[in-house]
C-alpha cells in the first residue's frame, strides 16, 4: 500500500512545503512445508526463525526540493526455533517479537550528486535471541553510515 500527499493538503499544515509519502508492505505465511530429501519428513516451517508468520515495514517519507527524511518501521513477529519441537521437547525456544527503526537524511546536491546520512536501528534494539539469526535479525546494534553518490 503506497499514500502520497503534499504537505499543503494535509490539516493545519497549510502553508508547509514538500510532500509526504508511506508505504507499508505486509506479508503473512499462513503455510510453509519444506523437505530436504524425498525421504525426509516434512517440516511445517511457518512461524520459525527467519520464517515469521506476520511481518510488515512501514517508510514515511518527507521530501521537499533537494531534501528528504525517510523513518522505517520494521516488524518480525516472535515464533519458535523448530516446529517439530513438541511441548513434550523444547518448546520453551520461543523468541518474541521484533520491532526496529532506521531513518535516512538524503539531499541531492545538484542533477549528479547526492549525499545521505542513514541510522540503522535507531534504538539500539537487540535481537529477541541473542546471536542466533545472522541475516535475519540486526546483530550489529545502532548502526551509522555516510554516503555520497556521483552519477556520471
Amino acid at each position: 500500500v503506497r499514500y502520497s500527499t503534499d504537505v499543503a493538503d494535509i490539516f493545519l499544515l497549510g502553508d508547509v512545503p514538500g510532500s509526504i509519502s508511506m508505504n507499508l508492505n505486509w506479508s503473512h505465511i499462513q503455510e510453509l512445508s519444506t523437505q530436504a530429501t524425498l525421504s525426509a519428513s516434512v517440516n511445517p516451517g511457518a512461524g520459525e526463525s527467519g520464517k515469521s508468520k506476520n511481518q510488515w515495514n512501514l517508510t514515511t517519507r518527507y521530501a521537499n526540493e533537494g531534501f528528504a527524511m525517510s523513518w522505517t518501521v520494521r516488524y518480525k513477529q516472535g515464533g519458535v526455533f523448530d516446529n517439530l519441537n513438541g511441548p513434550k521437547t523444547t518448546n520453551f525456544l520461543t523468541f518474541g517479537s521484533w520491532t526496529n527503526h532506521n531513518t535516512t537524511l538524503s539531499y541531492q546536491i545538484n542533477e549528479n550528486i547526492s549525499a545521505r546520512a542513514v541510522v540503522n536501528n535507531v534504538f539500539n534494539q537487540k535481537s529477541p535471541y541473542g546471536n542466533i539469526g545472522v541475516g535475519v535479525y540486526d546483530q550489529l546494534g545502532r548502526a551509522y553510515r555516510i554516503g555520497l553518490t556521483a552519477n556520471f
